[in-house]
């Protein structure tokens, strides 16, 4: 007869510690009872604990063919770096550079015979006026010939320093003179206007005057105003010359 087996604390073992040993495993199935670890156990069992362990071992069978397999556990989420590109959008800008070409067209004199009033005239001949009341040069200047049109005119070199230190100086001595003469009666003066001698218009021929280009002439212009007590006076603009169609003022007195 075949001696009862040891339990775990050194007695007997019963058929309830044959089976202490079927447990679950790791995916929630009942562990450690395949057929050779069964057929040990009933090997050292006999009686009715044998047959006892044999109706637990039909019934542990059956419960691993039915035994649905435990769900996998949920994995935990590895982080997975996340490479970012990050671009910058640049905008170029073009600037566009505009070149502006200024063609500069020479003056050239034309023979068109200037009238006897005009708008840019009469304001010219205006500044003339209280440019002499007023000892204001600047604002006479306006009347007279300007020195590009002199130098289109004139023949020979250096126009521009005869224009400057001759016939300017010249236009000013003469605005002093009358300055001179009429000293009682220009402050708080009013212009009145101007009347050209038509009948002393001309042409001026290429070398007559030591000139390059024709012009058209005049003398003796009168210009009138009347004092602060409403006394008329006048007095003579000697010369004025042609510069494509309007008249300038060249000399105010002794010349012509």
């Amino acid at each position: 007869m075949r001696s009862a087996p040891v339990g775990r604390d050194g007695g007997q073992r019963t058929s309830g510690e044959a089976v202490l040993c079927c447990g679950l495993d790791t995916r929630g199935r009942p562990a450690d009872v395949r057929p050779s670890r069964l057929a040990n156990a009933l090997a050292v069992t006999d009686g009715d604990a044998a047959d006892s362990l044999r109706t637990e071992l039909d019934q542990t069978k059956a419960a691993l063919a039915n035994a649905e397999p435990a769900p996998s556990p949920t994995p935990t989420p590895v982080p997975v770096p996340v490479r970012t590109t990050t671009r910058t959008a640049t905008t170029s800008t073009t600037a566009t550079t505009v070149r502006t070409t200024t063609t500069t067209v020479p003056l050239v004199q034309n023979m068109v015979k200037p009238p006897l009033h005009d708008p840019a005239l009469d304001a010219r001949m205006a500044d003339f006026f209280y440019g002499l009341r007023d000892y204001n040069n600047t604002r006479a200047d306006k009347a007279f010939l300007p020195m590009r049109y002199y130098v289109v005119l004139k023949a020979g070199g250096g126009n521009e320093a005869d224009w400057n230190n001759r016939l300017l100086t010249h236009y000013h001595q003469q605005l002093a003179e009358l300055r001179a003469r009429f000293r009682t009666v220009l402050p708080g003066a009013t212009y009145r206007g101007y009347a050209i001698k038509s009948t002393t218009a001309h042409t001026v021929a290429v070398g007559a005057e030591m000139n390059k280009a024709p012009y058209w002439q005049v003398y003796q212009t009168t210009m009138a105003f009347r004092d602060k007590n409403n006394q008329p006076h006048n007095f003579i603009i000697n010369t004025m010359i042609s510069f494509r169609g309007s008249w300038w003022i060249v000399h105010v007195i002794g010349f012509g």
